[in-house]
């Protein structure tokens, strides 16, 4: 998948309290986009990944970690909405 591709389906924050609220926002005020997370290779963040993936599983909500170096890792595939 191409990262432009990526961000446009995407919801791009600050702060881990803040991530967690905009996505689940965007998933409740949109119900058909296809929603994930992106968020850099730092520890914080894959352990919060981590510790949320039954959630996002559940509610369609995808998630990709960029690493140092640009590439972008799909650690969970965001659901398929049918429009």
């Amino acid at each position: 998948m191409e990262l432009g591709l990526l961000l446009t389906t995407a919801v791009l924050v600050r702060g881990e309290a803040e991530l967690v609220l905009s996505v689940l926002l965007h998933r409740q005020n949109r119900p058909d986009d296809e929603v994930a997370l992106v968020v850099p290779d730092r520890e914080t963040y894959t352990t919060l990944l981590a510790r949320l993936r039954p959630a996002l599983e559940l509610l369609g909500i995808g998630a990709y970690v960029v690493h140092e170096e640009s590439r972008v890792e799909e650690v969970l595939a965001p659901a398929r909405r049918s429009r």
